[in-house]
């Protein structure tokens, strides 16, 4: 369980820094210039209501690189993500699902 960058591990009832608990060097490499930046995520997925929510919560805190998400209805994905590719204005991240 997540609460902020901090988790709770199952043998714990405290939290835990993330780097703690998981090899998150990685995020040593990310450029100091992108922190207060803000990614574009296209989805039609509500990520503010399920465990997406934490994951994203979790990459602001380690990164400093904020997350926009927005939202477009499924039955419309296709279509208006090629109308912002044609004008130039695709977001930095999409959802796809194979099909």
């Amino acid at each position: 369980q997540s609460h902020g960058n901090r988790f709770r591990t199952s043998d714990s009832r405290d939290y835990l820094p993330v780097n703690q608990i998981y090899n998150l060097s990685f995020y040593d490499s990310i450029p100091e210039k992108l922190k207060g930046t803000t990614i574009r995520f296209a989805t039609w997925k509500d990520h503010t209501k399920e465990e997406a929510a934490l994951v994203l919560a979790d990459f602001q805190a380690l990164t400093g690189i904020n997350i926009k998400l927005e939202y477009i209805p499924q039955n419309e994905y296709a279509s208006k993500l090629t109308a912002m590719v044609s004008a130039n204005q695709s977001p930095d991240m999409l959802v796809i699902n194979g099909n």
